[in-house]
């Protein structure tokens, strides 16, 4: 996956899974910066990877928290939202 990146998570508990990106990018970005200083790093030898801090991250709802479910809605409402916005406000 390149960057930048759009991600839409449109689940349960997603902001669990922004945090994560979040971890991963700040991990990934350190080891970046050990490898510049330490020519002898395997990294350094490795064409450098797109910045993560260009990634979009849409979440359906917080880390601690269910979607609703509604039978009159659409189970992927959050990306419904975003695909198909008129649709689904003439169906609210």
């Amino acid at each position: 996956m390149g960057s930048p990146s759009i991600f839409v998570y449109d689940c349960s508990n997603a902001g669990l899974i922004v945090k994560s990106f979040k971890q991963f990018a700040l991990q990934r970005e350190q080891e970046l910066e050990v490898a510049a200083i330490n020519p002898s790093h395997p990294l350094a030898q490795m064409p450098l990877p797109p910045s993560m801090k260009n990634c979009i991250q849409l979440a359906a709802c917080d880390a601690e928290e269910l979607l609703p479910m509604n039978p009159d809605l659409p189970a992927d409402l959050f990306t419904s939202c975003l695909t198909t916005p008129i649709k689904i406000a003439l169906r609210w």
